[in-house]
């Protein structure tokens, strides 16, 4: 079974790729400000750790990730033992394949975190989760947007936001392919 997924082609970066959204992004991006804003307030700086390599992070990211396929009754894909090793071994991979791992914190605090498959021009975003008690700053679209701003000095050309073109992706997408 085939379906759309949803891509972003950053390859001219950041600024063209924002001049190219529609008015509802430009809407969106708005509030994404004032989050940012109270965010700082609230809570501390908002800061980006790019290609982390924190285990302490990585382990809450799948703790985080438990929960919600708990929370929301999906299947846990993380509870196949072939799975979670899978995922360490990219992360700890430097090679042309891998995993990368990105982070926002505020402050001290670990917001939100983006494990994504790479092969250093494309990041395909795989597993992301945020502090659920910080879900009023949409943490994941923070860091998404500072994704955004870091892709160039990343080597991203393309970010793969994954299955399904709806919610936040219908904003982001560039363009819809088909996956199957």
């Amino acid at each position: 079974e085939t379906q759309q997924a949803a891509v972003m082609d950053i390859s001219q970066g950041a600024e063209a790729w924002r001049a190219a959204r529609d008015s509802s992004y430009r809407r969106s991006l708005k509030s994404h400000r004032r989050r940012v804003r109270k965010a700082e307030e609230d809570i501390g700086p908002r800061r980006f750790v790019f290609n982390s390599r924190d285990k302490a992070v990585f382990d809450t990211l799948i703790e985080w990730k438990r929960e919600k396929f708990s929370e929301t009754g999906k299947y846990d894909v993380l509870s196949a033992g072939w799975t979670l090793e899978l995922l360490k071994r990219l992360w700890q991979n430097e090679g042309a394949l891998r995993c990368d791992m990105q982070v926002l914190y505020f402050g001290d605090r670990v917001a939100a975190i983006d494990l994504g498959l790479s092969d250093g021009g494309v990041f395909h975003s795989w597993i992301v989760a945020y502090d659920g008690e910080l879900h009023t700053y949409a943490p994941g679209i923070q860091l998404l947007e500072g994704l955004i701003d870091a892709a160039a000095e990343l080597g991203y050309s393309r970010i793969d936001l994954g299955a399904g073109i709806d919610g936040y992706k219908r904003h982001y997408a560039s363009e819809n392919i088909q996956v199957g």
